[in-house]
């Protein structure tokens, strides 16, 4: 019998295209899953229902990174899921899993970037973010221009640097 191999792992650098993030997408996203705005709120780490609903109505664009992590919650993503860190596990749907992460401050930010070597320009793409210059005032500790990115980009940093506490991404088969 052959040996298993383990799922391809993506190079951090590869950001995949994402389907449009319009209302209505995001609306069909939440009804074929049968979610709420308090679910599909929690799937991507919003504090409250409100922001979602928010974004599937079209009052706020969806961000990049709630879009992708939602793709990924979902297993909807067209080319990356989820699977468990440690790969022993055997419970189903690591997508569901909501573990606590790390601190989310300046000084984790930081962190990440020095250990990593990431310039301002590299965790903006990682974290899908436009700005540059957004990824550089979430690395700064405090102060007035500090600022604290969403759960879902801060979660997509982490997965895409390979420091998520229990999960990894993983390229999909193209069985």
């Amino acid at each position: 019998m052959p040996a298993l191999q383990a799922p391809a792992r993506p190079r951090a650098d590869d950001i995949p295209e994402l389907p449009p993030g319009t209302p209505e997408a995001v609306e069909r996203l939440a009804r074929q899953h049968n979610l709420t705005d308090a679910g599909a709120a929690a799937l991507v780490r919003l504090l409250d229902s409100v922001s979602f609903t928010r974004y599937r109505t079209g009052l706020r664009a969806i961000p990049a990174a709630t879009l992708e992590m939602l793709l990924l919650r979902l297993d909807r993503h067209p080319t990356l899921r989820l699977a468990w860190r440690d790969e022993t596990r055997t419970e189903p749907h690591p997508e569901r899993d909501l573990p606590a992460l790390p601190p989310c401050d300046g000084a984790a930010i930081e962190a990440l970037a020095q250990a990593h070597g990431l310039s301002n320009a590299q965790g903006a793409r990682l974290m899908r973010i436009a700005d540059p210059n957004t990824f550089s005032r979430y690395r700064r500790s405090g102060g007035v221009s500090a600022q604290r990115p969403q759960p879902a980009a801060h979660e997509l940093l982490l997965l895409r640097l390979g420091e998520h506490p229990s999960l990894r991404l993983v390229v999909k088969s193209s069985e």
